[in-house]
């Protein structure tokens, strides 16, 4: 699995809060903006899974093909990071 992935195994065992700072960590976004976004443990685990996919080596159409596939959860965190970045 990759990063993301991974972290996300770890981060389940923490609080909430050291959930959104472990992804904090990984990325450019603040604990705050994490927890007002992702407010649910799920929540996050969905941001993790996207975030995976994005890094992930897998050529552009494959990732947005997967993305599709898995729209209701994926397409969520994607909007709710979209609304966190406009």
């Amino acid at each position: 699995m990759g990063r993301f992935a991974d972290a996300a195994r770890e981060a389940a065992q923490a609080t909430d809060e050291k959930f959104a700072t472990r992804i904090a960590n990984l990325t450019r976004l603040r604990d705050e903006d994490i927890q007002r976004f992702f407010p649910e443990p799920a929540d996050r685990q969905h941001l993790l899974e996207l975030l995976d996919l994005v890094d992930s080596a897998t050529e552009e159409n494959e990732k947005v093909s997967r993305i599709m596939e898995n729209a209701e959860t994926l397409g969520v965190a994607a909007v709710r990071l979209l609304k966190l970045l406009a």
